[in-house]
């Protein structure tokens, strides 16, 4: 009788490891797949920032060919030269007579007459009778 408890152990824990190394060679498949899933995106995310990174080699090849003139000192020379120069006003009177001033401070102006309408419209004044 103990050979055929031992015997039909053995049997048992045979299937069990074919059973076993069907489970473990679906698993070992299953990661497989995974892996060649996330190659295959890896492969598409580097095909797709390609062009990206060729322009940014460039970028950078010709930001430094003008690095020695970004660096260099830019003067009132070079200032009046730009497009977008203006002369300075020589005093306050001139520069209240601009209109960029002038719109400026009607903007600004405005801005406070509707914030202080807002917050009396919020807050009304109650008056407390003594």
């Amino acid at each position: 009788m103990p050979w055929g408890i031992a015997a039909s152990a053995a049997i048992g824990g045979i299937a069990q490891g074919a059973g076993g190394s069907a489970a473990s060679a679906a698993q070992a498949a299953i990661a497989q797949q995974q892996l060649d899933w996330t190659k295959k995106v890896y492969e598409n995310a580097q095909r797709d920032i390609k062009p990206y990174t060729q322009l940014g080699e460039v970028g950078a090849k010709g930001y430094e060919a003008n690095l020695p003139y970004l660096t260099s000192q830019y003067g009132m020379e070079d200032y009046k030269k730009s497009p977008l120069y203006t002369p300075m006003v020589r005093n306050l009177a001139e520069l209240q007579a601009t209109p960029g001033y002038q719109f400026q401070l009607q903007q600004g102006l405005q801005g406070i007459q509707q914030a202080q309408l807002l917050k009396a419209a919020c807050y009304p004044v109650r008056l407390v009778k003594p």
